[in-house]
C-alpha cells in the first residue's frame, strides 16, 4: 500500500473570535485542514501585537494565512515568501489605495468580489471568490406578515426598518438584542399596541436561532456592510427572504426583488411585499447554484495558495500612480459639484 505523501505545513493568523466565539472561519479552517497540515495561531493574547516569542513565521511554513488583519508585529520580521491576507470588507473596503502598499509582498483573498475587483485594478496579487453555505431543505411556509430583526448596529435599528414595510403588512415581529456596539433601540407603546413582539438576546445554539428565523418570511441584514456576512447567507439558505443595505456584501449575493430586498439607509422608500412570494420560489435555485460556484472555486483557491509569489514588476508604481490619481480626480469632483 503506497503511502500518501506529506500535507504541506500552513499556518492560519487570526483572533478566536472568528475562530470560536461566532466560527465564521470554520469554512475556510475546514479547507486547510482537508489540504495541509495547518497550525492555528491564535492573536487574542498578542501585546500590542507583538510577535510573541515562541511564534515563527517563517520558512517552515509553506505558506501563512492572515485573517481580516495582520498583527503589528507581523510587520517587524521580514515578509515570508508566501503570506496571504484575506481582508474584510467592512473593516477594509473604504481603505484608500495608499493603505494597501504595504500589501504589494502579499497575496490578496478577497470573499468579496467588488474588494477583490479594486484591489486587482490596483495591481495587487488578488484571488476573488464568494463563500456560500449548503442550502437547507426549504420549510414550512413561514407566518405571513412577519419579520425577524436582529439589531447589532445603531446604524441599523428598528425606526428604519419599519420605514421599508407597509403599515398594513407587519403582523408579528420577532427582535433580537445582541450588539456589536450601542444600544437596543425598541418599538414604540403605540407600535407595540398595534403590532405582536417578541425579544431576545441569546441563543443556546445557532441551531435554536436558525429555527426562529425561519418562521419569519423577512430577515434583515444587521449590518451596513459585511465581511462576509454569514448571517444573512444562513437565512438565505434557509428560505428566508432578505432585507439588506445596498452595500457589499449584501449587495453582491442579492438582486434586487430577484432573491431579497436592498435599500438605500439614507433614502429609505417602501419595498413591494407583493414579490416575497415569488423570492421565496427562486431562493432555491439560486442558493443551489452559488453553493456549487463555491464548491468549484475551492481548488482554485487552493491552487492560489500554492502558488509562488511573482514580482509585481515594472507596472506596479505606475498601477499605484494612476490609482491615486483617479481617487484625487474623483474627490475633486466631488468637491466642485458641492460647490454648485
Amino acid at each position: 500500500m503506497t503511502e500518501s505523501l506529506e500535507k504541506k505545513r500552513v499556518a492560519y493568523v487570526g483572533s478566536s473570535h472568528h475562530v470560536k466565539k461566532t466560527k465564521s472561519t470554520v469554512f475556510l479552517l475546514n479547507l486547510l485542514q482537508e489540504n495541509y497540515d495547518l497550525d492555528l495561531i491564535i492573536t487574542d493574547d498578542w501585546v500590542d501585537g507583538r510577535l510573541p516569542a515562541d511564534v515563527h513565521l517563517d520558512d517552515r511554513y509553506h505558506a501563512v494565512i492572515f485573517f481580516q488583519s495582520v498583527p503589528q508585529g507581523v510587520w517587524e520580521i521580514p515578509i515570508q515568501k508566501n503570506f496571504v491576507f484575506a481582508p474584510m470588507y467592512d473593516q477594509s473596503g473604504a481603505d484608500p489605495v495608499e493603505n494597501w502598499i504595504v500589501f504589494k509582498d502579499f497575496k490578496i483573498l478577497s470573499f468579496s468580489k467588488t474588494l477583490g475587483k479594486k484591489l486587482k485594478a490596483w495591481g495587487l496579487r488578488t484571488f476573488s471568490t464568494l463563500y456560500y453555505p449548503e442550502p437547507k431543505p426549504m420549510p414550512s411556509e413561514p407566518d405571513p406578515g412577519s419579520l425577524f430583526f436582529w439589531q447589532r448596529r445603531p446604524e441599523v435599528a428598528w425606526p428604519l426598518i419599519r420605514q421599508l414595510l407597509p403599515a398594513k403588512y407587519l403582523k408579528k415581529v420577532h427582535l433580537h438584542f445582541a450588539l456589536d456596539r450601542g444600544e437596543p433601540v425598541y418599538p414604540t407603546e403605540e407600535e407595540q399596541k398595534n403590532l405582536s413582539f417578541t425579544l431576545s438576546t441569546w441563543f443556546d445554539t445557532n441551531e435554536q436561532i436558525q429555527k426562529l428565523i425561519q418562521k419569519h418570511e423577512l430577515y434583515v441584514a444587521p449590518r451596513l456592510s459585511e465581511g462576509i456576512g454569514f448571517s444573512f447567507l444562513e437565512a438565505m439558505a434557509r428560505g428566508a427572504v432578505v432585507i439588506a443595505v445596498d452595500s457589499p456584501t449584501m449587495n453582491e449575493y442579492i438582486q434586487h426583488e430577484q432573491t431579497g430586498y436592498l435599500f438605500n439607509p439614507r433614502r429609505p422608500v417602501i419595498l413591494d411585499v407583493s414579490k416575497i412570494a415569488e423570492i421565496r420560489r427562486r431562493l432555491p435555485a439560486a442558493m443551489e447554484r452559488g453553493f456549487r460556484e463555491w464548491q468549484q472555486s475551492r481548488t482554485a483557491l487552493i491552487q492560489f495558495i500554492d502558488e509562488p509569489i511573482r514580482p509585481l514588476g515594472w507596472a506596479w508604481p505606475l498601477t499605484f500612480c494612476l490609482a491615486k490619481c483617479r481617487l484625487f480626480l474623483r474627490a475633486l469632483k466631488r468637491k466642485v459639484r458641492s460647490l454648485f
